[in-house]
């Protein structure tokens, strides 16, 4: 039979000098160790397997004893165990799912291994799973979920830095819906249940919206301007080139064989799950320099300049010196291209179900009974491109 006991490894002390509580697993000449969520800030506060010297000792000693009981009823209900090394008897219960003491970690671990979702959409889980751990232990057991642990990892969210910076109210938006989605699916499975959702006292900060977008005389301004740094450049010319293509996503745009130069045809990475649709419209000529300038042998684009490797975290810190070599005086992003082509498209009547189209939205039922009955063509998307982009060239055309 197993047993388990709290205890504290001095040795694991967290970065603000905290320590926390263990759950020791003793079996068969073997022991384990399983962290807990409670912790405190020195060992002169833990005696004997208690809490002491604390205001909220007890209740956290409630809430440990309510941890350690979990466990040892769920080893209680192995069959076999006895013949069980320790690590096999922690493996067993996590496999099999125990309502007792089924962990963060083990749901998260099961839903990537089994879901039908991307690899880009469970690198986006891994990121939001990696960022929630350091505010909530992943071996936090997923019964002792409550609305005042959400309300508390939250403001934990709120407060935590990453890069020296605090993270946005869409990023704790993002992190906080992967843990419901997470719950819910533990829930679906019976892996757990709860007199209250835990989510139920929780409302999320709002989406903001991303008024990154940029004027016509702006958008030239990126066009025209010569940066010095070659990383700089290989910045403005994706940049230009997401704008030239309807503000096509750089994860689509890197995917892309370019062997045919004249149409441009493919199906948006973040809904091609979800739908069989396609992007389709004839390549401008604004678009085809920079193509055949990045193009490598296989067709797709070579997005490397040196040392220089566009991605998402090369744009985070290039374009900022992109915009201050335009000289633009407020925030720009890569996404701005995808938002200053759709808006300048608007501004111009071209019909948002042809706009959908080419930003490579889904388009259903949830866009309107009307996407029933039209169907956008590629000969319709050209054309709206096309439109855009003459009126970017309005300056040359006025002033030949």
């Amino acid at each position: 039979m197993a047993t388990i006991r709290p205890t504290i490894i001095h040795s694991k002390t967290l970065k603000d000098g905290r320590i926390k509580i263990q759950v020791a697993i003793a079996h068969n000449n073997q022991t384990r160790y399983l962290t807990t969520d409670i912790a405190i800030d020195s060992p002169k506060e833990f005696k004997n397997g208690t809490i002491v010297k604390r205001a909220d000792a007890s209740y956290l000693n409630t809430k440990l004893r309510k941890i350690v009981q979990q466990y040892q009823e769920a080893f209680d209900e192995v069959p076999g165990a006895e013949g069980m090394t320790c690590t096999d008897l922690i493996e067993y219960i996590r496999k099999t799912g125990s309502k007792k003491c089924i962990t963060l970690q083990a749901v998260f671990d099961e839903y990537i291994a089994l879901s039908d979702i991307s690899d880009g959409t469970k690198r986006t889980y891994g990121i939001a799973f990696a960022t929630l751990s350091k505010c909530i232990s992943p071996n936090t057991i997923l019964e002792n979920l409550t609305p005042s642990a959400i309300l508390a990892l939250d403001k934990k969210l709120r407060e935590y830095k990453r890069r020296n910076c605090k993270l946005g109210p869409a990023a704790i938006r993002n992190y906080m819906t992967t843990l419901s989605l997470l719950v819910k699916y533990a829930v679906r499975c019976g892996y757990v249940s709860y007199k209250i959702d835990p989510f139920a006292s929780y409302t999320p900060p709002k989406k903001p919206i991303r008024d990154s977008w940029l004027t016509i005389e702006e958008i030239r301004k990126i066009r025209d301007c010569k940066p010095r740094l070659a990383s700089v450049a290989l910045c403005r010319d994706f940049f230009m080139l997401s704008y030239y293509l309807g503000g096509i996503n750089l994860v689509d745009l890197l995917q892309i064989d370019f062997t045919n130069m004249s149409r441009i045809k493919y199906s948006r990475q973040k809904v091609s799950r979800k739908t069989d649709s396609k992007v389709e419209f004839s390549i401008p000529d604004e678009a085809k320099p920079i193509i055949k300038k990045y193009k490598a042998r296989n067709g797709k684009l070579n997005a490397q300049v040196g040392i220089y490797s566009l991605t998402h975290d090369f744009c985070f810190t290039h374009m900022p010196l992109l915009a201050e070599e335009a000289g633009i005086g407020k925030k720009v992003i890569y996404y701005s291209a995808r938002k200053s082509f759709a808006q300048h498209a608007l501004e111009l009547k071209v019909e948002t179900p042809i706009i959908d189209y080419i930003l490579g939205h889904s388009l259903g039922a949830a866009k309107g009974i009307l996407y029933h009955y039209i169907v956008v063509t590629p000969k319709m998307a050209t054309e709206a491109v096309r439109k855009v982009l003459d009126n970017l060239l309005g300056d040359v055309k006025n002033n030949p």
